[in-house]
């Protein structure tokens, strides 16, 4: 623009608009000089203030000719498209007020839209640039700045409804993501044009640039920098005005794959970093999940509808790596609270909303028709073990949903897989794995897996998933309690899923399999797998329950002179049975009791096939005697009593197995409430059982099964047991702590010893028990036997006499030199004919 065109826009002397008569009689509005000469005595405001005023006042529709002709519009639109932002903001509202004037007044002028809007776009984002960034806690603008955003926003506006007209004139389209981001910038800085208004236009702008093909890492980073500066400031308005805007950018068919995925990992540090934060917000009032929530949205909505994340691989890895901190954060909160007794709704309310998260994006993953299994990447979550358990737990459900054909996998007619089987099958080797392998065995088996896992282990297992049943029968077998326990609660789980038919063949396997593989005592394997089977009889229907039994102990049942010994663990798997299925009215306890009768007549059959023989039988007898199989029948007690105090009361027979008939003469004074009879058990088994440390056992859990009244005269036993040597005195020390927890009147000397055992047991680890209500102080060292603390005293003088001089003063150190001295002399005192204690 020419000095000499901007003085043919405005006669001389004069500063505002002018009508004047043109050669064909039309008034014409002469548009006001933005970049006035250094000579002319303009005020730019004045001037756009009075043209928007008379443009308002002609209240008819506007024409190029009218404000000049072409090239006074053109000169004055290259204006507007150089015009600096100091100069903009020193031509204030009016400005803007009549830019929005001109685009209402010209539209039916659509072929000059396409100019008119670029120079609108490119001033504004000037403007919207020198905008004062916002302050934490504050606007950062003033009153006139906001006037000033509140017209450019207008302006913008007036423009985005003319966006079609501006396209369709054709050439660049860069003003549009100019024009976006003048929005977002102005929204960003001036909190009063965050209106309902303001956010439609930058809406209307967006749109508009990504159906043009505008960059789209220009517009989602000014998206990005929005909510990045909510997050910020604090400002909730901007957050849902900044998210807004994304879901638009990330859900429009145009979006592409390195955007969605920025978007999505954006989502989910900023739903990990609410969920982190929630707990410590729980005693501010209101909602302590309420931006989580907010968050957790923005993430679901993208995950599930976001159409590049549908076309391409779902980004795993990015969303699970920003999770992990929060699963760490969380489960380590639980864990505390856990310790401490305490209950943490917030905590679990936050863990419930990532594992949702995680449920739906390990989903979308495994549902994805594109992409590749990568199960190196999913190995490496296992060195995270927060992160692998809520893998696991969030995994499960979907696996076990229904939405996996495992059938089709593996199968005869598996020629052509599909990409979700393999990922699915992927992840389910990875769950399998991530159950086994762990830092500690908190992290592995049963303890981490609550029952809606289990029960989708179970329902995988039903399924026929691939490696489900293997895995099951490694667990079984297990030396690790964790695995073995897991595979226990899976066995009882089966019946539900499998149905009895299936589950009691499944039971059948692990009999034939594992309990009668063999004729020699029963392993730790096969009494593992005596006790699956027992469970998942159990959960059958009595009727084909019984059945079951009846073939499975037949070899028991059957047996005469001269048969060939039955398997030994086939008395652990009735064992078992009789403490799963005996009951008074079942079926089943009928028939182990005519099973033990046939090993056990009264007063006979010591010596008939043997003591280790009867001594199962017996075993077997006071597990039904326990479980109250017998209580109908008082006289059959009675009998069985006498009988047992003839055993014990013979030298000749073997000690184990007068030992496995005292325990079942517990049962039976216990049942019949003998208190005479169970006292002189206990002496009996002080006086001839005691070599045996499993009887000390015995005697300690009959402590803690017997009721109160028969507690009268056991104290003695009772400071027997908790003054053996480890690992005996735990049982003494576990029945002292077990019968002392019971309400009601028991003995006083029996209550004296076991409040005197434990103290000294907290006074020995540097404790407290629950006898004085003191505070529970930490752990000490376990107490150590003889050479132990020998091996201790010479290391510590070995210490201390490597130990440098110290001239640093201690008040307390005298005190304690002369202690040790006294300690050290004791030590050194030569020892002859006695044992040090």
């Amino acid at each position: 623009c020419t000095v000499q065109g901007r003085g043919a826009m405005v006669p001389s002397g004069g500063s505002g608009p002018q009508h004047f008569a043109a050669t064909n009689g039309s008034p014409l509005l002469m548009l006001p000089d933005l970049i006035p000469s250094s000579t002319a005595d303009v005020d730019v405001s004045v001037a756009l203030q009075a043209a928007a005023n008379e443009v308002s006042a002609a209240h008819q529709k506007l024409r190029v000719i009218d404000l000049g002709g072409q090239s006074h519009w053109k000169a004055w639109l290259g204006q507007l498209h150089i015009l600096d932002a100091q100069k903009a903001m020193e031509c204030g509202p009016p400005l803007w007020r009549f830019i929005a004037m001109l685009v209402n007044g010209l539209a039916e002028e659509t072929c000059v839209m396409g100019d008119m809007l670029r120079a609108i776009a490119a001033s504004a984002l000037r403007c919207a640039l020198a905008l004062p960034p916002p302050s934490p806690g504050g606007s950062g603008a003033t009153a006139c700045m906001q006037d000033f955003a509140a017209g450019l926003m207008d302006a913008l506006n007036r423009a985005g409804e003319r966006l079609q007209e501006a396209v369709a004139c054709g050439g660049p389209t860069d003003f549009l993501t100019e024009g976006f981001a003048a929005c977002a910038r102005t929204m960003a800085c001036v909190p009063s044009a965050r209106n309902a208004v303001a956010v439609r236009t930058a809406e209307t702008w967006l749109r508009s640039a990504l159906a043009s093909g505008a960059l789209l890492q220009r517009l989602g980073a000014e998206c990005l920098s929005l909510a990045r500066a909510a997050e910020a400031t604090g400002a909730g308005n901007l957050l849902n005005v900044a998210w807004r805007l994304l879901k638009a950018l990330c859900l429009d068919s145009a979006c592409d794959m390195p955007m969605a995925c920025t978007v999505l990992e954006h989502a989910a540090r900023a739903a990990a970093e609410q969920l982190v934060a929630a707990p410590a917000a729980e005693h501010e009032g209101g909602d302590p999940l309420f931006v989580a929530k907010f968050h957790c949205s923005n993430f679901l909505r993208l995950a599930r509808d976001c159409p590049a994340l549908v076309r391409d691989c779902f980004p795993i890895w990015q969303v699970m790596e920003a999770f992990a901190p929060a699963v760490s954060s969380l489960g380590g909160q639980i864990s505390e609270a856990l310790g401490t007794g305490t209950e943490q709704h917030i905590v679990s309310m936050a863990q419930e909303l990532l594992d949702k998260l995680m449920g739906l994006a390990l989903e979308r993953w495994a549902t994805a028709a594109n992409g590749q299994p990568d199960a190196e990447k999913l190995e490496t979550f296992l060195t995270n073990q927060d992160l692998a358990a809520a893998l696991v737990r969030c995994s499960l459900p979907f696996l076990a949903s229904g939405r996996v054909e495992w059938s089709a996998i593996g199968g005869p007619d598996a020629l052509i897989v599909s990409t979700e089987a393999l990922k699915a099958e992927t992840l389910l080797t990875y769950v399998l794995k991530s159950i086994e392998v762990g830092p500690s065995d908190v992290c592995r088996g049963s303890p981490r897996l609550g029952a809606s896992e289990v029960n989708a282990l179970a329902m995988l297992f039903a399924a026929g998933a691939p490696g489900v049943r293997q895995r099951v029968l490694v667990w079984t077998f297990s030396s690790e309690p964790p695995l073995y326990c897991l595979a226990l609660r899976l066995h009882q789980a089966f019946p539900m899923w499998l149905g009895a038919g299936r589950a009691l063949a499944w039971a059948q396997l692990l009999v034939q399999g594992a309990v009668c593989a063999s004729n020699r005592p029963p392993s730790r394997s096969q009494c593992q797998a005596a006790s699956c089977a027992a469970v998942v009889v159990a959960r059958c229907p009595p009727a084909k329950a019984a059945i079951w039994v009846q073939a499975a102990l037949g070899p028991l049942m059957k047996v005469g002179p001269g048969d060939p010994t039955p398997p030994a663990a086939l008395w652990v798997l009735a064992r078992r049975l009789a403490a799963s299925l005996g009951s008074v009215d079942g079926p089943v306890g009928g028939m182990l009791v005519a099973l033990v009768n046939q090993r056990w007549e009264a007063g006979a059959g010591v010596d008939a096939r043997g003591a280790e023989l009867e001594g199962r039988a017996l075993r077997c007898f006071g597990v039904l005697t326990r479980k109250g199989v017998l209580n109908n029948d008082i006289a059959r007690l009675t009998r069985a009593g006498e009988c047992f105090r003839r055993v014990l009361g013979k030298a000749s027979i073997p000690l184990k197995l007068r030992m496995e008939a005292w325990a079942a003469h517990i049962e039976v004074c216990i049942q019949l409430n003998a208190k005479d009879e169970f006292r002189v058990s206990m002496r009996y088994a002080a006086k001839h059982l005691s070599d045996l440390e499993c009887a000390g056992v015995r005697v300690a859990a009959a402590l803690v099964q017997a009721p109160n009244s028969l507690l009268d005269g056991a104290h003695a036993t009772l400071d027997g047991l908790c003054k053996m040597t480890w690992p005996l005195r735990c049982g003494g020390l576990g029945a002292a702590a077990a019968v002392f927890a019971r309400n009601g009147a028991l003995p006083v000397a029996f209550v004296t010893t076991a409040r005197h055992a434990c103290e000294e047991f907290a006074d020995d680890t540097g404790g407290c028990s629950d006898t004085n209500g003191g505070i529970a102080k930490p752990i000490g060292a376990w107490p150590m036997g003889q050479n132990s603390l020998r091996a201790k005293r010479r290391r510590l003088l070995a210490e201390l006499a490597r130990l440098p001089d110290d001239d640093a003063e201690d008040p307390e150190l005298p005190a304690l030199c002369s202690v040790a001295v006294a300690r050290i002399a004791t030590w050194s005192r030569p020892v002859t004919g006695q044992l040090c204690k």
